[in-house]
């Protein structure tokens, strides 16, 4: 495998994969010829009136199988709206007064083309929406 770009240090890329439809997770893919390390990712999670404790989580799917879940404990209930940032050596804090949730994540993490990135959101309701998703990585391009 070939890089495109100078060795150790890939470009920096923000991606902002469309809002998945209401009452649904995330789920992207890493580009074809794309490798990632991914730095952080940010999405806001509003909830709808509907009574449910909804608990979100970050998961990695990687091509020949495997999965990594990142789990947070905010609980979050109905009609909220929170932002939650997965970043490498945060430390995970629960919703501060201005509604934001941090959690960790490993420093370095890779994924390569056709991995996926996706949302697992426990108790999610019909109405509720994931939106505003900005995932900042660094890339490089595979040839050959």
């Amino acid at each position: 495998m070939q890089l495109q770009t100078p060795p150790h240090y890939g470009r920096e890329l923000m991606v902002q994969p469309a809002n998945p439809a209401a009452g649904a997770d995330l789920s992207t893919l890493v580009p074809t010829n794309a490798l990632w390390q991914i730095q952080s990712v940010q999405l806001l999670l509003t909830t709808a009136a509907a009574a449910a404790n909804r608990n979100i989580q970050l998961q990695f799917t990687r091509v020949g199988g495997g999965t990594i879940r990142f789990r947070q404990q905010f609980v979050q209930t109905a009609s909220l709206a929170v932002t939650y940032n997965w970043c490498s050596g945060f430390t995970d804090i629960n919703a501060s007064p201005g509604g934001m949730v941090g959690c960790e994540f490993p420093y370095g993490f890779f994924l390569q083309d056709t991995d996926i990135i996706a949302t697992v959101t426990g108790s999610i309701q019909a109405a509720d929406q994931i939106s505003a998703v900005n995932i900042w990585v660094l890339e490089w391009l595979i040839i050959g």
